[in-house]
């Protein structure tokens, strides 16, 4: 659930709308090529008392923890996904951590006025800081990752597909406009026995389609990171 407004309702009979229709990660190794929404869950709560979501997965003998929470950094509707990987093995090892973003930006109707359609989206790199920029006629969204990304990817080369053939994605600067636009990012590490690695995505929402308000607000926030 990624809700437009910290309360299910706008005001009587106004429903906040929800973004979110999915996001993610995913693992690729020399062995495997998965999105973790398809491998059993060892376990999930939270993260101590922090309000920070945890969930932990297991797969080609690495431990992944995907966290997720809004931030407090950001005077806006946010979502951080972030994704530790740790290497309990002997020996070194080189995967790399997918994530993907699937937001509906589209119209709504009069008989779902929560859940928007995804129609004529369309992404955009932007240039000064790697973030996607997606926008529709609900609003705008940005996503920007927490640390570089060795690859980044979005519809028409849909990232969930990429992943599934074992693809790296294919750097592709912008999409669309077109229906159901996704983006992704991955990041490629290489860990000695005992490390753990880092990488995610904060996303964050402007109704008004500010999209240089959003980039502002995120630098300000999370540039130095």
């Amino acid at each position: 659930t990624f809700l437009e407004h910290p309360y299910q309702m706008w005001d009587e009979g106004v429903p906040s709308r929800d973004l979110l229709w999915d996001s993610y990660l995913g693992l690729r190794t020399a062995e495997v090529h998965r999105w973790l929404s398809d491998v059993p869950v060892v376990d999930a709560g939270y993260l101590a008392q922090s309000g920070i979501l945890r969930v932990l997965s297991e797969l080609d003998g690495l431990r992944i923890e995907t966290l997720v929470w809004a931030p407090w950094e950001l005077p806006r509707p946010a979502m951080v996904v972030v994704g530790r990987v740790t290497n309990p093995g002997a020996t070194s090892r080189t995967f790399d951590l997918y994530t993907i973003h699937n937001y509906h930006l589209g119209h709504t109707t009069d008989a779902d006025r929560v859940n928007p359609q995804a129609d004529g989206e369309q992404i955009w790199t932007d240039a000064e800081s790697g973030a996607y920029v997606e926008q529709g006629v609900g609003g705008t969204l940005v996503h920007w990752p927490l640390g570089a990304p060795t690859r980044r990817g979005c519809t028409p080369d849909n990232p969930y597909q990429r992943l599934q053939d074992g693809l790296e994605l294919t750097d592709r600067e912008a999409g669309g406009p077109g229906d159901d636009m996704v983006a992704g990012f991955s990041r490629t590490f290489t860990l000695a026995p005992g490390e753990h690695g880092l990488f995610g995505v904060v996303t964050a929402f402007d109704q008004g389609r500010d999209s240089a308000g959003l980039l502002h607000d995120l630098a300000a926030a999370y540039g130095e990171q």
